[in-house]
C-alpha cells in the first residue's frame, strides 16, 4: 500500500510524507528573493560584503532586517554571475523553542523535512549537538539550521543546480 502512494505522490509532486516539493519550488525562495533573480533588479536595497576566489560569486546583505515567526533577522544573498543561487535568513539570540516553532511553521508550509541533523552531510560548521532540518523541491531546496552554542538560526534557500551547490560549498 506505501508503493501505492509512493507512486501517486511522485505523479502529483508531494512525498510519502506530505512535503509538497510543488509549493517550495513555486515560492522559489524568500519572500521577493527569487533563486536566479538578477542582481540588478535587487542591488538597491543590498550592501555588499565581498567577493568570493573565483570573482564570480558575490555575498551582499539586505539593508532591511525582516521579520519571521517574532524573530528579528538579516538576510544574506549569494549572487554567482549577477544571479542569486542562495539566500540566507540568520536570526541570533534564538533559542531551541524559537527554533522549533519555525520548523513547525515551515512544515506547515512544505510538508515533513528530513531530518538532517546526524547525517554524515551535515554541513562542517555545524556540531553534533546543532538541528538540521532539510526540504527539497525539484529545483529549490531550503535548510533549516539550530547553532546549539550560538544560539543563532539559519534558513537557507538554495537553487538545485550543478552551480548552486558548488557555490554553497564556497561560502
Amino acid at each position: 500500500m506505501k508503493w501505492v502512494y509512493f507512486i501517486a505522490s511522485a505523479l502529483v509532486g508531494v512525498n510519502v510524507l506530505g512535503q509538497s516539493t510543488v509549493q517550495l519550488d513555486e515560492k522559489n525562495g524568500f519572500r521577493a528573493f527569487t533563486i536566479n533573480k538578477d542582481l540588478s533588479v535587487l542591488k538597491d536595497n543590498l550592501e555588499f560584503i565581498r567577493t568570493v576566489d573565483n570573482d564570480s560569486a558575490k555575498l551582499f546583505q539586505v539593508k532591511d532586517p525582516v521579520v519571521v515567526n517574532g524573530l528579528n533577522g538579516v538576510t544574506e544573498l549569494v549572487f554567482y554571475k549577477d544571479k542569486l543561487v542562495e539566500i540566507t535568513v540568520f536570526f541570533e539570540k534564538t533559542s531551541l523553542e524559537n527554533y522549533m516553532n519555525l520548523q513547525k511553521s515551515l512544515t506547515q508550509l512544505y510538508g515533513t523535512p528530513v531530518d538532517d541533523t546526524n547525517s554524515k552531510n551535515k554541513p562542517t560548521h555545524l556540531s553534533k549537538a546543532d538541528r538540521v532540518y532539510t526540504w527539497k523541491g525539484k529545483t529549490t531546496g531550503l535548510q533549516l539550521n539550530y547553532e546549539v552554542n550560538h544560539k543563532v538560526i539559519e534558513m537557507i534557500y538554495w537553487g538545485l543546480n550543478e552551480v548552486s551547490e558548488k557555490i554553497k560549498g564556497e561560502f
